[in-house]
């Protein structure tokens, strides 16, 4: 198959998404022809490297990087596309226009047999393409996600505002969503929520996966108490969960454990994360280039998450490193594991700080999750099987029935 990828950042494993839709590329391009159109933003010409060898073209459009305003300008900005513009705020972080001319160009050079959206940002472009066969892949149900946060949330002004935002990005999600005869979610959740927004499409189930060889130890020794929380940090579920953590779960360990270190990995923390790194016991990392030394090293993984959609890449990666893991119930959502099996559950702060105790004091209880996690994880996540089902959903997009451009949104 020749397939083209649309997709809003450069596929390189830098952050959760970008890996999943790397490795995608990285295992479908032994057996297909993969193309990518992509923004470029400043400093990423260093990480083409990791992807070119994995593609017959790659178009990348400049971008300029996200606006950085200070906390009232943030507020102010996003009342402003909240209440006055049409489409949901989530969907204008990139320039979709700027992509319209390479994309039309692109499609012009060569014939694909599919053209695979990368998640919701770039759906408007599907005008473009003509007769050319569509999937779209959902990493999240986004709008389920704002829901959740408004559901949490115990202020009145931002409830007020996430259900807003709810509400507009529902019926973009809805309308864009029905536009493809074939979805790709990541989860069965996810994909019973896919269904319900568009019942003629067919949503095929493509979960996260995790490279298990990349990932296994490689003469590492477990010792002393080193906590690892990673993950994007300018997600917002991420930050939320880091915060609780740090703020009502640690200063518990540390009552029991005083020398227990968190560690923190992940890319563009804002201020309010940055500043984590002041109370006792938390060490700020930033970005690394490769997570495998650090989850090597941990004494165990935490995923205090309570607002998520997919399933958590984060998890498949400690468990395929052979770290044992403490996960709320959310953190481990869509995944098929067993929790005190293969990690231990729990979903407020005394429980979760217990857990953290039991783990890091109890050496036997480590090698039993952590062995019990590494099994399910290579028999069910690898994504040298993974990529199988996502052949499959591309072989059944081309086969459905072409788009007939008269039903094409403007």
């Amino acid at each position: 198959m020749r397939i083209l990828f649309v997709t809003p950042t450069l596929p390189v494993p830098t952050s959760g998404g970008r890996t999943r839709l790397f490795n995608l590329i990285k295992h479908l391009s032994k057996r297909h022809d993969i193309s990518v159109i992509a923004f470029l933003q400043p400093a990423e010409d260093e990480l083409l490297p990791q992807l070119r060898p994995h593609c017959n073209a790659l178009e990348l459009v400049p971008f300029a990087g996200f606006t950085a305003r200070g906390p009232w300008g943030n507020r102010l900005h996003g009342w402003k596309r909240i209440l006055l513009e049409s489409r949901p705020s989530y969907v204008t972080t990139f320039p979709v226009g700027d992509m319209r001319l390479p994309l039309r160009n692109l499609l012009a050079q060569q014939p694909f047999d599919l053209v695979i959206f990368e998640q919701l940002f770039l759906v408007e472009l599907v005008d473009e393409l003509g007769h050319h066969p569509v999937m779209l892949v959902e990493q999240n149900v986004e709008s389920e996600i704002t829901n959740k946060s408004r559901q949490r949330s115990g202020n009145p002004a931002h409830k007020l505002r996430d259900w807003l935002v709810w509400r507009k990005l529902y019926r973009f999600e809805k309308r864009w969503v029905s536009r493809f005869p074939v979805v790709v979610a990541v989860s069965d959740s996810d994909a019973a929520l896919l269904r319900e927004m568009a019942p003629d499409a067919e949503i095929h189930v493509v979960p996260n996966g995790v490279d298990s060889q990349a990932f296994a130890p490689v003469g590492s020794v477990r010792a002393g108490s080193t906590l690892l929380f990673f993950g994007t940090l300018s997600y917002s579920p991420n930050q939320e969960g880091l915060i609780w953590f740090c703020q009502e779960v640690l200063p518990r360990v540390r009552n029991v454990i005083p020398e227990v270190e968190l560690r923190v990995v992940g890319l563009n923390p804002p201020p309010n994360i940055q500043d984590l790194g002041r109370l006792p016991g938390v060490n700020m990392i930033g970005f690394v280039s490769d997570i495998c030394s650090e989850l090597w090293s941990a004494t165990a993984s935490v995923v205090p998450l309570f607002v998520g959609g997919g399933t958590r890449l984060k998890i498949l990666e400690a468990l395929a490193a052979h770290c044992p893991i403490v996960s709320t119930t959310i953190g481990a959502e869509g995944l098929d594991l067993i929790p005190g099996h293969d990690f231990l559950i729990a979903d407020d702060a005394q429980s979760f700080a217990e857990s953290v105790v039991r783990v890091l004091q109890d050496r036997t209880l480590r090698d039993q999750l952590a062995n019990n996690g590494y099994r399910s994880v290579i028999a069910r996540y690898d994504w040298r099987y993974i990529v199988g089902e996502m052949e499959l959903a591309c072989m059944r997009a081309i086969e459905k029935q072409e788009p007939d451009p008269s039903n094409v949104i403007h």
